[in-house]
């Protein structure tokens, strides 16, 4: 397949108006490593092939906007960014968010990462590490802004501050309005809020490992909200969604 015909086959799925079309999109990239690669092939390998063919593209490769470019100075759909240390609350603030604003979903770019590691792996262990994973999660953020331009709720912690920039400002470049949200704790409320969940306990020793940073990325954040996640759950989440609907025209 090339890359014209990869393209078409993506303006197609796009058209329409699948809502499975990434998983549509990742089976035919599973397909085609499949049909490159030998059984015995192994993640670095096909990291190199990307890569090896993302390098005849300078600028990454073409970037088709077709009929959805959106005109300049114009705003389309809304993503509420909900950031923050590492267990602080982000998903259960997502869940009662979504029900206090009219035809939210929630989508969490985790996926994205679970689906690129099935592929390729990344040599520190965190898959936002991954140049890949931060450019497809802007165009996967965007686009089902553009598609569906409901308010989308992402609950992700973002405390590299490179990434946090290069992230919801190329969403907000593509046009597509950020609302960030960051919780926030003191210390030690935060790793008592880490040792008592009982859901996600695997997570626990990486929530702890990046407590230091988060409290200091976050404690200079600007141009975010920032809401104290002391309070109860539902509190919160009221306290987000009244400041969305304060805003002219939202």
């Amino acid at each position: 397949m090339t890359l014209d015909t990869a393209e078409a086959l993506c303006d197609e799925i796009r058209r329409s108006g699948q809502a499975g079309a990434p998983y549509v999109i990742g089976a035919a990239f599973a397909l085609a490593v499949n049909r490159h690669f030998a059984p015995d092939a192994t993640p670095t390998d096909v990291a190199a092939w990307v890569s090896t063919i993302r390098a005849r593209y300078p600028d990454g490769g073409p970037r088709r906007r077709s009929t959805l470019e959106p005109r300049r100075g114009s705003i389309i759909g809304m993503i509420v960014w909900i950031n923050g240390a590492f267990g602080v609350g982000k998903t259960t603030t997502a869940g009662l968010l979504v029900e206090r604003l009219p035809d939210a979903k929630v989508f969490d770019p985790e996926y994205v990462g679970y689906l690129l590691t099935q592929f390729i792996g990344s040599p520190t262990g965190d898959f936002q590490d991954l140049p890949l994973w931060r450019h497809l999660v802007v165009e996967t953020m965007s686009g089902l802004a553009r598609e569906y331009p409901h308010p989308w709720i992402a609950p992700m912690s973002l405390v590299n501050p490179a990434y946090r920039e290069q992230i919801l400002d190329g969403i907000r470049a593509d046009g597509v309005e950020v609302h960030e949200v960051v919780l926030t704790l003191p210390e030690e409320q935060l790793r008592a809020r880490i040792d008592a969940d009982q859901v996600d306990v695997a997570a626990r020793q990486w929530r702890h490992d990046h407590v230091a940073r988060a409290l200091t990325t976050f404690a200079t954040v600007t141009g975010a909200q920032l809401v104290d996640a002391s309070q109860p759950p539902d509190k919160v989440a009221d306290t987000i969604a009244m400041s969305i609907r304060a805003v002219p025209n939202r």
